[in-house]
């Protein structure tokens, strides 16, 4: 018999479910559509407040940001929407935060976008888009990987954060970094890396390397990825956006299914 057959049988509640992941899939929906028309009450209505968008494209390891601080006229969009992208993954993490990626593999091109649940909504926080560099050999590209570089990057990070390094810190972050997560009053924070780095270090340390397992490194065009740790006690996920430069990989951007407390314990990461 069948594992969901024995379950049903036996009143068993096999995982849980529910209608987060069609909700999202709604909301990425009609903010391609929105791009695609230029429709901007949609697009204002659909982007959480800390709402910023990082494009790597072309030449260069420069990261490009636009944020709410930027009129939309200049927020030139990076893929071409209205020609249609592939969706080709969704995960949702506690009903907190959701980690989507697109694809446009016919213009080597990708995104991620962060959402956060906000109010019983999904909005979008963060957008990251990036375009293989010009004369890369595909081939190549594909055999040869950097996820150890870039776990490397981020056991530097977690490091630097037990000792309260600040100035390591910032030397493995973009200078545009930024922590998201949500608050006490269930808003999306947004936190640059001097904020960040205060807080760190006067809060509680209690660091465990074995509290923090990397379950997921996903690695676009050699030049942005996006890894998933999960951290169990307590609970929570966190998702790192980190871009190349050069040999060396920094980090973007972070974001947490958990809250900010005032005095949040922070985990070491289990290489």
């Amino acid at each position: 018999m069948a594992f969901l057959e024995i379950a049903q049988t036996g009143d068993i509640k096999a995982w849980k479910t529910g209608n987060s992941y069609a909700e999202v899939e709604r909301v990425i929906g009609r903010y391609l559509a929105a791009l695609a028309l230029s429709d901007k009450p949609v697009l204002e209505a659909l982007r959480d407040p800390v709402w910023s968008r990082h494009k790597l494209n072309g030449g260069g390891d420069a990261l490009h940001l636009i944020d709410n601080a930027l009129s939309s006229e200049s927020a030139n969009e990076p893929i071409n929407w209205a020609g249609g992208v592939w969706l080709t993954s969704l995960q949702i993490f506690r009903d907190s935060i959701a980690v989507v990626r697109l694809d446009d593999w016919d213009n080597d091109k990708a995104a991620i976008m962060l959402l956060f649940m906000v109010d019983g909504k999904w909005r979008i926080a963060s957008e990251f888009s990036v375009t293989a560099a010009p004369g890369v050999n595909a081939a190549a590209m594909r055999i040869n990987t950097n996820e150890q570089k870039i776990l490397t990057t981020l056991a530097s990070f977690f490091d630097a954060v037990e000792q309260g390094a600040t100035s390591i810190l910032h030397d493995l972050s973009d200078e545009n970094w930024c922590a998201k997560q949500h608050s006490p009053m269930h808003r999306v924070t947004a936190e640059n890396m001097d904020s960040f780095a205060a807080r760190i270090a006067t809060a509680s340390q209690g660091l465990r390397r074995d509290n923090c397992k990397v379950a997921d490194v996903q690695i676009l065009y050699n030049r942005l990825a996006c890894v998933r740790v999960d951290m169990p006690h307590p609970a929570h996920t966190a998702i790192f956006l980190l871009c190349r430069r050069g040999q060396d990989w920094v980090i973007a951007e972070k974001a947490s299914s958990g809250e900010v407390a005032e005095q949040p314990p922070v985990h070491r990461l289990a290489m």
